[in-house]
């Protein structure tokens, strides 16, 4: 299975949407998929890439304003090249906000289903730490989340505050896809569209159920992609 993780932060960056990330290129790569990441450009990249477990393409990027340790990623073609130079099956949406909004572009205009995973409380960082901008980032936030085939929270309170924001339809966990008849041994297979977590909500593999690319939801033993903190 060829996955492209389209994350807004990835290592040398310490924050919890790299780690998962990260995590998530391993256990799939692990497995035998093939995955590759699509990240913000950072000055320590060379290094960092090379001991990621999956290539790793780099978007031109600016540090945010007060926060230099925050890269945002700026306009490039870089995202819709990968996806369609990697022939994805899926693109898995890693906290999407800027460059997850770009990805989320590039797997409509080729053809491949999206996953969004919501990690990180941006419209709650807003209120808290700017006082302003809170309905600007639930504007963005429900904008891709209703946009992908798929929306992950990292908890039930997670899925019910998108929920309550306007996001349908969000199952809980973090993780990758499987495709059809591609479950571990024991798993159910060929299931209705909808999702359940193989053991808890914040680490285990999901499966996702998409008629029209092949993909079946599954349930059973489930390796652990290391990110459920």
């Amino acid at each position: 299975m060829r996955v492209v993780i389209v994350t807004e932060s990835f290592p040398p960056d310490i924050n919890g949407v790299a780690h998962c990330a990260l995590q998530t290129a391993r256990h799939l790569a692990a497995r035998g998929h093939d995955p590759l990441v699509v990240a913000p450009d950072t000055t320590a990249a060379p290094e960092a890439d090379a001991a990621a477990p999956c290539p790793v393409v780099r978007v031109p990027s600016l540090p945010l304003p007060g926060y230099p340790q925050v890269r945002v990623a700026l306009p490039s073609r870089r995202v819709t090249q990968a996806v369609a130079a990697h022939r994805a099956d899926i693109v898995h949406l890693a906290g999407p906000f800027v460059l997850g909004v770009r990805g989320m572009n590039a797997a409509a205009r080729c053809g491949v289903p999206a996953v969004a995973v919501y990690q990180t409380d941006l419209a709650g960082y807003a209120r808290t730490y700017m006082g302003a901008g809170e309905a600007a980032a639930w504007r963005r936030i429900r904008g891709v989340h209703t946009a992908a085939d798929r929306t992950l929270a990292p908890s039930t309170a997670a899925r019910r505050d998108l929920e309550a924001h306007g996001v349908p339809g969000c199952g809980c966990g973090r993780g990758a896809w499987t495709p059809y008849g591609s479950g571990p041994s024991g798993a159910t297979t060929g299931c209705a569209p909808s999702w359940r977590p193989a053991r808890s909500c914040s680490s285990d593999t999901w499966g996702g159920s998409r008629p029209r690319n092949g993909w079946t939801c599954w349930r059973g033993p489930a390796a652990s992609t290391g990110c459920g903190s």
